[in-house]
């Protein structure tokens, strides 16, 4: 009985350690996988935002958040596409369009900016700070 008991742990032990996923670490003390995460998106600032609209520049603005926050105030060329709503929106979005994804705080917006990133979106960006770092005007 207890060399079956043995050979079970053993077993469960090797099965547990041979499917624990390993990450290597790089410089800096990232993880591979953490160094991924990062590079899928990059953070931008308000001011960044505001100067690239006012050239002009083709950029998708998405606002992650609810619609009760949106109509509270929102950037003027903002589209509003809840957080939960993205995954049935993605066929919508161009993939090689710049888009700049926000929410309050900039929490929401870089979990949904990693997301489009994970999903094939190459110019994805995250306003760092949320709308509580815009400094222009707000539409109601």
């Amino acid at each position: 009985m207890k060399k079956w008991l043995l050979i079970t742990l053993l077993s469960g032990l090797l099965i547990v350690t041979g499917c624990a996923k390993q990450e290597t670490t790089q410089s800096g003390g990232e993880t591979a996988t953490q160094q991924q995460a990062q590079a899928t998106y990059q953070d931008i600032s308000g001011e960044e935002l505001q100067a690239m609209l006012a050239k002009g520049e083709k950029v998708t603005v998405i606002d992650v958040r609810e619609p009760f926050e949106y109509e509270a105030g929102h950037i003027k060329e903002a589209r509003l596409i809840p957080m939960g709503e993205i995954p049935g929106k993605l066929g919508e979005l161009d993939k090689n369009q710049t888009i700049v994804v926000v929410c309050a705080s900039g929490s929401r917006s870089a979990q949904v900016a990693q997301y489009l990133g994970e999903q094939g979106f190459t110019r994805v960006k995250n306003l760092a700070g949320g709308m509580m770092a815009w400094p222009g005007e707000v539409v109601k």
